[in-house]
């Protein structure tokens, strides 16, 4: 055979092979389950600059902009309408914040708060807020308060709070702390009595309806939500609860009162290499000071407690924005170290007067040896370390100055659940507080003294040595 012949056939070969497969693409195609019309091919395309993209130059343009029509305000209303914009303008770049120091419009807003119109002054206070200026200390030194979590327990630092308001000379605690932080529970009993200014007993009041519309699930519910959903209970429930009780007021918005301190709810970031704890706070830091934890300003209360109390099994995690939160506790379940180097890079310059910590109790069991444990132990044990609050406090006790540091925990005589609503138990956990308070009436009776200690006249000269507005 010639090589021509050999090449002549395997072309025909190859055309046979062809003709072969196009034959079974046909059959494939004309399939009755297969659909009639072809797929397209799908191109995914990136735009290279975002529709939403605002340039830095823009920005900055935008923000002396608006300092500049706040210097140039004249009327009452003109004013209010500059310092809102100014306001909404830091909330989406709050960057921007560099450079209104810069153009000074800290002397007019501290001129604002001086007006006569209280819209006008709650403006102004907000802008400072986000800004990041921090007015001077009314006391000798920072003041803080710091509200451990704990489910229902939390009815505990309710009563402390209120054996403590009624050891004040002038009947109110609101203004007698400079800086507070709560986690979960914490965070809740804290928001409905410095941000909402609720008393004692409505508060208290409040916080039995919530636990009782929250923790009442039938278990077969309860276990099926579990294999669904994470959570025993119904998270929106809660939801609504706080949306209806609570409300949607920003954080932020809370700065406009100048009694109002400086507060912060903590959760735990999920979805993050290492976990993290999340700030929720009514203030911004001042230009160029960086916090070690990440937060927020311009997030609703509701979200921040809902964030701060999402504890696993009990409740769904909560999704904002870009991060998945769950219960503040599973990192600080004790907010105390967090609240002292928050209130530090607010006031570097300033001592520690007064730290009060409120634990939710704890029970303290006799020591037992058993031979073995347990799976479940082992993981009741391994999540009990994860919350648990008294390791912080014997820190602090050892680093902090004599005579600053106080912290009321009262001791249970039963080991109460998290989500323990029986009025009989209920009765007992309010009467072991009760008892444990009596018998620190001393103690409470000199934190207060320390919390009433006011700013000496070497302090209030050096504020206005250094050019400070003393905070009327």
């Amino acid at each position: 055979m010639k090589p021509t012949d050999v090449t002549t056939q395997s072309v025909q070969n190859v055309i046979e092979t062809q003709k072969e497969g196009n034959l079974l693409q046909n059959i494939w195609a004309r399939a009755p389950f297969r659909s009639s019309k072809p797929k397209p091919n799908k191109q995914i395309t990136k735009p290279l600059i975002q529709k939403d993209f605002i340039s830095r130059a823009v920005i900055d343009s935008r923000t002396r902009a608006l300092v500049h029509s706040i210097h140039a305000a004249k009327s009452i209303s003109s004013k209010i309408t500059r310092t809102e914009e100014f306001c909404n303008h830091l909330l989406q770049h709050h960057n921007s914040r560099v450079i209104a120091y810069k153009e000074k419009v800290v002397p007019d807003l501290i001129a604002f708060r001086k007006s006569s119109d209280q819209t006008l002054r709650g403006m102004a206070n907000e802008a400072l807020a986000l800004i990041g200026y921090v007015p001077p200390l009314k006391s000798r030194g920072i003041r803080i308060l710091s509200i451990d979590g704990g489910g229902t327990r939390g009815l505990i630092p309710l009563e402390i709070i209120r054996q403590l308001q009624a050891l004040c000379p002038d009947g109110n605690i609101l203004d007698k702390f400079d800086y507070i932080c709560g986690v979960s529970t914490g965070a809740l009993v804290a928001g409905l009595i410095f941000l909402e200014k609720k008393s004692v007993d409505v508060a208290e009041s409040l916080y039995k309806e919530f636990s009782i519309q929250t923790f009442s699930r039938n278990r077969i519910a309860g276990a099926r939500d579990l294999f669904w959903n994470h959570s025993w209970y119904e998270t929106k429930v809660w939801e609504e609860i706080l949306k209806n009780q609570i409300g949607n007021k920003c954080f932020i918005e809370y700065s406009r009162d100048p009694n109002c301190p400086k507060f912060s709810a903590i959760s735990t970031l999920m979805n993050v290499t290492k976990l993290r704890n999340f700030l929720f706070r009514n203030y911004n830091l001042p230009p160029g000071v960086y916090s070690n934890y990440p937060g927020s300003a311009n997030n609703k209360i509701w979200e921040g407690i809902r964030a701060s109390s999402a504890a696993p099994m009990y409740f769904q995690h909560f999704e904002l924005g870009d991060y998945i939160h769950n219960d503040g506790g599973l990192l600080t379940n004790n907010p105390t170290f967090v609240a002292i180097d928050e209130s530090k890079l607010l006031w570097p310059d300033e001592q520690i007067q007064c730290v009060i910590s409120l634990g939710t109790g704890r029970y303290e069991p006799n020591y037992e040896f058993s031979p073995k444990i347990s799976l479940t132990e082992k993981a009741y044990k391994v999540l009990e370390s994860a919350t648990d609050t008294e390791a912080v406090h014997r820190q602090c006790q050892t680093l902090l100055p004599p005579q600053t540091y106080f912290r009321f925990n009262p001791y249970m005589s039963e080991d109460l659940q998290l989500n323990e609503i029986r009025p009989e138990k209920i009765d007992i956990m309010e009467k072991d507080a009760k008892m444990y308070l009596r018998k620190n009436r001393k103690k409470m009776d000199y934190a207060i003294s320390r919390l009433y200690e006011t700013r000496g006249l070497r302090q209030k000269g050096k504020d206005l040595l250094y050019g400070k507005n003393l905070f009327p």
